[in-house]
């Protein structure tokens, strides 16, 4: 081998590698990397955290709107005083109509959308708005719309001029951070909302056999329809009938009795209570008074009677499914009574209300005494379970003597019609 052409420079330094300074470059695309996944981790965990506290605030303003469905229900219940301490009942109509609806210097009452209508009834009458934003009913001290919490409402109805069957109820929760929910509730009227009684007492009659009337020989039993709380109003009749027949019947049972006044009078089919308009009406009514009885645990049976049946001071909704005998009961009842069976009580129980005979429709009076029934009476017999049948010849039977009195009572009657209570029917979240 020829060594001659080598020299000692070549063997010395060999030839530089062309991958020299690779490990560099492959140092920076790797920390590159881990940079841009830092980066988007550090991103991703901001971005969280935003998110977060953008949902903590969401609920609460889906909190808040709830409160404000529930303050709005009360209200509608009549279970809030309003605010400037007058005895204005919450009626749906007072509810939707801005001059009841609104305390009288409420300037920040401007026309809001309400479904198809237009309200600017908010129930400032009874809700504490803010002083600054106007608009809504502080929920958290010191109220500001980054940290606070509170709500709106707009009460409304297509149904205007007369007392609506149901409303819608718009609240509007704010929570921090300007975070807004919307939540919609369609509010049902008292079942016996739109009562009217058409006399002192009202006997639903049939086609087929007459009632039975009887008002007692004694002319120390009293029957008016002279209103006790408004004595100078026209005076209703004693006794209203729907059958020409059962006009008879008592006319001929209250002749001669100075203390039935004023007469008996055949009423027209307009002034029939709703929920008596038919049989079929009648048995849909009893059953919506039940499911309300039960709710409130105001439902007793013939075997399981009720302890009381209200009083003055604590009025209530009593439904006895069957019969009831309320003879010898001392004190005052009142509030509604319904008995879908036979009730009897004595000349000298005392009641503050209105009585409804429902199902069997027999009322009867047993001997004297020196009771009171104020209010109104309505008795209407019917089969609760058929469908589709008719009404039956009620009865209403007074016997002996005795110091008697039932007078109407539009005061006792309507502080009644509040002891059915508001049935929200449905909440939409928006």
């Amino acid at each position: 081998m020829n060594y001659n052409n080598c020299s000692s420079k070549d063997l010395n330094h060999p030839r530089k590698s062309p991958e020299k300074g690779a490990a560099l470059v492959t140092a920076l695309l790797v920390t590159t990397l881990l940079l841009g996944i830092c980066g988007t981790l550090l991103m991703t965990t901001s971005m969280t955290a935003t998110n977060s506290i953008d949902s903590t605030s969401e609920m609460q303003a889906y909190y808040a709107a709830e409160a404000g469905l529930q303050v709005a229900l009360d209200i509608l219940r009549g279970n809030v005083a309003p605010l400037d301490g007058s005895s204005t009942s919450s009626n749906f109509l007072v509810a939707i109509t801005p001059a009841t609806s609104n305390y009288s210097g409420d300037t920040a009452a401007t026309p809001t959308s309400c479904g198809n209508s237009f309200s600017s009834a908010r129930l400032s009458k009874w809700l504490p708005y803010d002083s600054i934003f106007t608009d809504r009913v502080p929920l958290t001290s010191s109220y500001n719309t980054m940290t606070g919490t509170a709500y709106s409402v707009i009460a409304c109805t297509a149904d205007k001029g007369t007392e609506p069957k149901k409303i819608l109820v718009q609240v509007t929760g704010y929570g921090p951070k300007k975070a807004i929910k919307r939540m919609d509730m369609v509010v049902a009227g008292a079942f016996l909302n739109s009562f009217t009684a058409p006399a002192t007492i009202t006997l639903i009659g049939t086609t087929g056999s007459p009632a039975i009337v009887s008002v007692g020989s004694s002319n120390a039993s009293l029957y008016t329809g002279t209103d006790q709380a408004n004595p100078t109003a026209t005076p209703f009749p004693s006794i209203a009938v729907t059958t020409s027949t059962d006009l008879t019947v008592a006319t001929a049972a209250t002749t001669g009795n100075p203390e039935v006044t004023p007469a008996p009078r055949l009423i027209s089919s307009t002034s029939i209570p709703y929920y008596v308009e038919s049989a079929n009406a009648a048995r849909n009514a009893l059953t919506d008074l039940q499911d309300v009885a039960e709710t409130t645990n105001r439902y007793f049976t013939t075997a399981n009677p009720p302890p009381s049946v209200g009083s003055p001071t604590s009025p209530q909704l009593t439904f006895v499914d069957g019969n009831l005998d309320i003879s010898n009961s001392k004190g005052t009842g009142a509030g509604i009574l319904v008995v879908t069976g036979t009730l009897t009580f004595d000349g000298g129980y005392n009641f503050q209300g209105l009585i409804l005979v429902l199902g069997s429709g027999r009322m009867i009076r047993n001997g004297g005494g020196g009771g009171e029934i104020s209010g109104a009476v309505l008795v209407a017999s019917f089969d609760r379970t058929q469908y589709d049948t008719p009404f039956y010849a009620p009865t209403f039977n007074t016997n002996g003597g005795g110091n008697s009195t039932m007078i109407y009572n539009s005061s006792y009657v309507n502080r009644a019609l509040g002891m059915t209570v508001r049935r929200t029917i449905g909440v939409v979240e928006k």
